[in-house]
């Protein structure tokens, strides 16, 4: 069939056999799941994600299972992987409940008890590299709230900062020049501003960043000298980045 993919009526015999595969691999996992077969479901799962890989349900299933088995960083490197394919291919990010099962695998250290002292080494950064701090989404909405609760006692000034990357027209960018483009400006990112600074990929296209103790004149500011840091460095590259500034509310 892969040498008629080219034809109509194959691409719709296609998806019906794929829809009809997809339904039956469930039905499987349900009967699986409740019979308590955690090591066949995880096996099948990731042989079906071969074939479907945008499908929660499936990713629901594995990460269910990978932690009832005590897996816990194969939860959260599926899950990373998962969030980025669906970042880059559509700009959204995992549902709800996904985001939970990877929340409880990133807090189930296995620990019960620790002192303060081994709490501060667990809590410790070990990045040692310089620049900004690159977080995923769910992380910087935590720290964006916990800021600007903050403001309401401190005053501090803090702004957030959007920038969009498009093609010359404000169209979007084709796949793979976009996701290198990506890359490209989040390492440019990271390096341009201070470690105090936090920042996020916040669709398939656009970072969001947290910058502290800045006023709003200093933000646009460092915002032009990272979009010219970024011409600079890729003079031939087909993205053209916009920006906005807002002043973080105080809650």
């Amino acid at each position: 069939m892969e040498k008629l993919s080219s034809e109509a009526w194959a691409r719709s015999v296609a998806v019906f056999y794929h829809e009809k595969y997809l339904t039956l691999i469930k039905e499987i996992l349900s009967v699986l799941q409740m019979q308590k077969r955690t090591k066949d479901i995880i096996g099948l799962c990731r042989a079906a994600l071969q074939f479907e890989s945008y499908d929660e349900e499936l990713y629901l299933y594995l990460m269910r299972n990978l932690l009832e088995s005590g897996n816990r960083q194969d939860v959260i490197s599926v899950y990373d992987k998962m969030c980025k394919l669906f970042m880059e291919d559509f700009g959204v990010l995992p549902s709800e409940e996904l985001r939970s099962l990877y929340n409880q695998a990133v807090r189930d250290s296995g620990e019960r008890y620790c002192s303060v002292d081994d709490l501060q080494e667990t809590l410790r950064d070990k990045d040692t590299l310089y620049g900004a701090l690159y977080c995923d989404y769910d992380v910087f909405k935590v720290i964006y709230n916990a800021t600007a609760r903050l403001l309401d006692r401190t005053g501090a000034v803090v702004h957030i900062c959007m920038f969009s990357l498009t093609d010359e027209k404000n169209g979007p960018l084709h796949k793979r020049s976009r996701e290198i483009a990506m890359d490209n400006f989040q390492e440019l990112i990271r390096t341009s501003l201070r470690r105090g600074d936090v920042f996020t990929r916040c669709s398939n296209s656009q970072f969001a960043v947290l910058l502290q103790l800045a006023n709003y004149e200093n933000s646009c500011m460092v915002c032009e000298r990272i979009n010219g840091a970024y011409r600079r460095a890729y003079p031939h590259s087909p993205a053209r980045i916009t920006y906005s500034v807002r002043a973080v509310q105080p809650e």
